[in-house]
């Protein structure tokens, strides 16, 4: 194909052989199409400030791109050089600008855009594949564009990411996302049904009291006020179906005199989810299932255990400031409280800040307007099958007691 005929033909409108008005999408056959070592830079003047874009490396190849017509519709498939596939078959106009279809990408590896997006996450090239397919219409025929996509879906397989200096991982097995519906003119999202799977979450927290994860972030930049500008038109974001299933935790915190160790796993946790303009932050139908937690000091026998955890479906709401829990039942619950020879308590030790660290005092401001107090909603406590033992080794004779099997139950009246 002439390259000048297919420029001329994708001319805007007044200019020498612009396109009809309603004009189709030319027709492509491209065996392969590659970028090496490219760059794209981008200056913008606008309101008076000048701020400059540079994208590099741009790396890019694009085998058996077709547009040619199937069955009535336009159809490109096209292969990437790290493999990923992406496919999209629909109807397109350039002349007013206006489209349908279905796209759907397919084996993108993570790894292949990290060099752009390690600016702002300054982490090694993650694994993990992503793939994604949605349905979509877009108009821009009138003022403003429209676009829908719905239904959409995407599947996010063996991801594994590893902090920078303390080498901590986080992996996650699968994120699944299926029926979202996105609406531009509406400013909506529904993100459907979000399941994370098999999460093994490692992190720590510095005697600087930085969380390792943070080093990854960029250093904030003090930033020039800018001319008010007219509110953009709020978002309303639903997420009615979200569960975390068989997530693993583990915790090192190295703000004690001794580094606190706390472990644990996250079998399920259900929630709902809604966002806004009118009723705020709101979750509903939280339940939560723990299991086999253990704290103590690192690389010693835990102080304290806990078996099993249930909370039954509790709600939250921000702009109400309203905190509901439900029923939460405790299992196997085990504390080693332990008095050594010189009189220290283990559970006093293990808590004992390093260093001397002076707790922040917050200021007052002036005029500051006082925040509404919480609702807070004191749930049914029950306790089963646990355990407290006391050592004391500070008498002439030594002195152990245990009580076990404890069973309680708190309930505190509404009125109160």
């Amino acid at each position: 194909m002439e390259l000048g005929a297919f420029c001329r033909r994708c001319q805007w409108p007044g200019q020498a052989g612009s396109l009809s008005k309603k004009s189709e999408l030319p027709k492509l056959l491209v065996q392969e199409f590659a970028i090496q070592q490219g760059q794209v830079q981008l200056s913008d003047q606008l309101g008076g400030a000048h701020e400059r874009f540079n994208l590099s490396p741009v790396n890019f190849r694009l085998t058996d791109l077709s547009t040619l017509p199937e069955n009535g519709a336009y159809t490109l498939h096209a292969v990437l050089a790290d493999g990923a596939q992406f496919d999209w078959k629909g109807s397109l106009r350039l002349q007013p600008l206006q489209s349908s279809g279905e796209a759907r990408v397919r084996g993108f590896r993570l790894a292949s855009i990290w060099d752009y997006v390690k600016p702002q996450f300054a982490v090694a090239p993650p694994k993990g594949e992503l793939a994604l397919q949605a349905r979509y219409q877009f108009d821009l025929s009138g003022k403003q564009a429209q676009l829908t996509v719905a239904p959409f879906a995407a599947k996010l397989n063996h991801l594994q990411l590893t902090a920078p200096s303390s080498g901590s991982v986080i992996r996650l097995p699968q994120l699944a996302l299926n029926n979202g519906h996105f609406d531009l003119q509406r400013h909506a999202v529904n993100l459907g049904q979000v399941t994370l799977s098999g999460a093994q979450i490692a992190l720590q927290r510095q005697s600087n009291g930085l969380i390792d994860w943070q080093a990854a972030l960029p250093p904030s930049k003090p930033t020039a006020p800018s001319p008010a500008a007219t509110p953009a038109a709020p978002w309303s974001v639903q997420l009615p179906s979200l569960r975390l299933e068989n997530w693993a935790l583990d915790y090192t915190d190295h703000g004690f005199a001794q580094p606190l160790q706390v472990n644990g796993r996250l079998p399920l946790l259900t929630a709902q989810m809604a966002l806004t303009p009118k009723t705020g932050l709101q979750l509903k139908d939280v339940t939560v299932a723990l299991a086999d937690w253990q704290l103590g000091a690192q690389h010693a026998k835990p102080v304290v255990t806990l078996q099993q955890a249930h909370l039954a479906a509790s709600q939250f709401s921000l702009q109400q400031h309203t905190l509901q829990p439900g029923k939460l039942s405790l299992s196997g619950l085990e504390v080693l409280a332990e008095r050594n020879r010189q009189g220290r308590i283990n559970l006093q030790q293990l808590l004992q800040p390093a260093g001397a660290v002076r707790p922040a005092v917050a200021k007052a401001v002036g005029n500051a307007k006082a925040a509404p107090a919480w609702k807070l909603h004191y749930p049914p406590l029950e306790l089963t099958d646990s355990r407290l033992q006391w050592n004391d080794a500070s008498p002439a004779q030594p002195v152990k007691l245990a009580l076990e099997a404890v069973s309680a139950t708190l309930e505190v009246p509404e009125h109160q």
